[in-house]
């Protein structure tokens, strides 16, 4: 409650239409965390009319639960080369604008009497 927080959020970008999905945000992702994201996407899924066929993401290894449940429903997992953010621009483009708007707010928080 007293200082800076460091937040990490799971989201998906459809690259056809540029559409963002936000699946959630956590101040511990631990691979419990990252595995039920998964399977709330791919429930998100069989709402949607196309198919998804790709995940691209990153190497980080908290993604290995994530990779097998998405790798159950038929999902092929693509994972970015190492230090090459370019690879993944649409996703570094949608964070930089993230930052860029929470750098302007100032949360306050009025403890509760």
């Amino acid at each position: 409650m007293g200082g800076l927080v460091t937040l990490y959020t799971l989201f998906f970008i459809h690259l056809k239409t540029r559409r963002v999905c936000v699946a959630g945000c956590t101040s511990y992702p631990e691979s419990a965390w990252v595995r039920q994201q998964a399977r709330n996407f791919a429930m998100r899924l069989s709402d949607i009319p196309q198919q998804c066929r790709y995940v691209i993401h990153d190497r980080d290894a908290g993604f290995a639960g994530f990779d097998w449940v998405l790798k159950a429903q038929g999902i092929k997992i693509v994972r970015t080369p190492p230090q090459a953010p370019r690879c993944n621009a649409y996703a570094e483009r949608f964070v930089r604008e993230a930052r860029h708007t929470l750098n302007k707010m100032i949360p306050y928080y009025k403890k509760a009497a």
